[in-house]
């Protein structure tokens, strides 16, 4: 389907299937507190989005379930779906792979349905706390290695953060709920 923009939440949620929050974490709970009323029960969303809410320290898949209750009151279902994957490259369709992960192995299956390409390998998994710390804490990562590289501290030093970040990556997870195994793949 062609993508539109569209500024009135009624018409752009109207007969959506699923619905993708792909709005800054900081942001997130603002952003659907008036359309959160637009999104009909048993729609699931699915988050993209990376981080910790800093007022919360929630997950976004958190922050949403809250967000965007269903008009029942039933708990929404959210899936994550995350990289490691850069957007110019997957706009270009140069392969890459995800993981679409939920409580719900049925909804992970559905979103890895959705949004598989061919130069797109998505994996399904059930602990959607590890891969959504993962990716936040991933981009931790990166922004160290890529403070090692400017102060040109060499490979050695990148390959400690790697290994030792990687150690108190899956510490950190495991103190949150998430499975250890997650953080490896």
């Amino acid at each position: 389907a062609p993508v539109r923009v569209e500024v009135d939440a009624a018409r752009a949620l109207a007969g959506a299937t699923i619905v993708v929050n792909a709005i800054p974490t900081q942001f997130v709970r603002a952003a659907w507190r008036d359309a959160a009323r637009h999104v009909a029960a048993g729609v699931p969303l699915v988050s993209v989005t990376k981080g910790i809410e800093d007022s919360t320290l929630l997950r976004p898949s958190e922050i949403i379930a809250q967000a965007v209750p269903c008009p029942s009151g039933a708990r929404r279902a959210v899936a994550v779906l995350s990289g490691p994957t850069i957007a110019a490259e997957l706009a270009r369709r140069l392969p890459a792979t995800m993981v679409s992960a939920a409580d719900d192995h049925a909804l992970a299956e559905r979103v890895q349905r959705a949004f598989s390409m061919p130069w797109l390998r998505i994996y399904t998994n059930g602990d959607g706390a590890g891969v959504e710390g993962a990716g936040a804490a991933k981009n931790v990562g990166a922004l160290a290695a890529g403070m090692i590289d400017g102060l040109g501290l060499g490979s050695n030093a990148k390959r400690a953060l790697l290994a030792r970040g990687l150690a108190e990556i899956v510490r950190l997870g495991v103190a949150v709920g998430a499975r250890p195994e997650t953080f490896f793949g």
